[in-house]
């Protein structure tokens, strides 16, 4: 993918990986915190999401930070969705990365039950999930 962040050109490549939801989803989630809720028309998406910075250059040297709250949900309507509750999870994705730098990490969302909506990356890059 390439594109513009902050006036400064990036590359990047970005895969989502082991999508899982529904019980087995909050299964997933309670074994990482026992605190982690649902409302009654709610699940948990989990996936786990390897990332590459190829370029990025700016001007200040700082690194690029990539997080788990870069994502969010979108209904099958179009409509972000955003639910009371937020999922705790072990090995969220958090990481400033330099160009050529690699990470990986899980991303954990509240979603509204059987909805086979959006996940969309910085505004800008969406994923039909299913």
């Amino acid at each position: 993918m390439s594109g513009e962040y902050l006036g400064n050109r990036i590359d990047f490549n970005l895969k989502l990986k082991n999508l899982t939801r529904g019980e087995k989803g909050k299964k997933k989630t309670l074994e990482s915190n026992q605190f982690n809720e649902f409302d009654k028309n709610e699940e948990a998406l989990i996936f786990d999401v390897d990332y590459k910075l190829v370029k990025y250059e700016p001007e200040d040297d700082r690194p690029y930070l990539v997080s788990d709250s870069d994502f969010k949900y979108f209904k099958s309507d179009f409509s972000e969705y955003r639910s009371n509750n937020y999922l705790s999870i072990d090995n969220n994705l958090h990481a400033k990365v330099y160009e050529g730098g690699e990470t990986t990490g899980k991303v954990g969302l509240v979603i509204p039950k059987d909805d086979n909506g959006y996940l969309v990356y910085k505004d800008s890059l969406w994923f039909k999930i299913k």
